[in-house]
C-alpha cells in the first residue's frame, strides 16, 4: 500500500510529465490577450460603476441623459461580468486545458478572432445600452 503511494507521488513531482512554460509560446500569447483584454473592460467597468455610485450621491453628476443612473449601472454589471470575468477565465482556461494535456492550441488564429469578436460584442452592447 505505501508502496502505491509513494510511487504515484513520485509519478506526480516527475517533471516530464507536466509541459514546460515555454512549450507553446503561441498558447501563452493568446491567454495574454485575453487576460489584457479583460482587465481593460475591468478598469472600463470599474470607471462606469464609479460614475454610478457618484449618480447616487450627486444626481447632477455628468447630467446627460447616456449617463443617467438607468443607463450606466447595467452597463457596468455588463462590462465586469461579461467583460473581465469571461474573458480572464476563458484565456486562463485556454491556456490550462493545452497545458494539462500537453496539446498545443489547435488554432490561435482562432482563439484571435473569437477574442476581437467578443469585444466588437461587448463594445456593441455597451454603446446600445448607454444610448438606451
Amino acid at each position: 500500500m505505501t508502496a502505491e503511494r509513494f510511487a504515484v507521488r513520485t509519478r506526480m513531482r516527475d517533471p516530464g510529465l507536466v509541459a514546460s512554460a515555454g512549450a507553446d509560446p503561441a498558447t501563452v500569447r493568446v491567454t495574454f490577450e485575453y487576460v489584457a483584454w479583460g482587465t481593460v473592460w475591468l478598469l472600463a467597468g470599474t470607471t462606469i460603476g464609479l460614475i454610478a455610485s457618484i449618480k447616487l450621491h450627486w444626481p447632477e453628476f455628468l447630467p446627460y441623459a447616456w449617463l443617467s443612473f438607468g443607463r450606466v449601472r447595467p452597463a457596468h454589471t455588463s462590462l465586469v461580468l461579461l467583460g473581465w470575468a469571461s474573458l480572464a477565465l476563458v484565456g486562463l482556461s485556454l491556456y490550462v486545458v493545452s497545458r494539462t494535456s500537453r496539446v498545443p492550441l489547435w488554432s490561435p488564429r482562432l482563439a484571435r478572432i473569437a477574442l476581437w469578436l467578443w469585444n466588437l460584442a461587448l463594445l456593441g452592447g455597451l454603446v446600445t445600452l448607454l444610448a438606451g
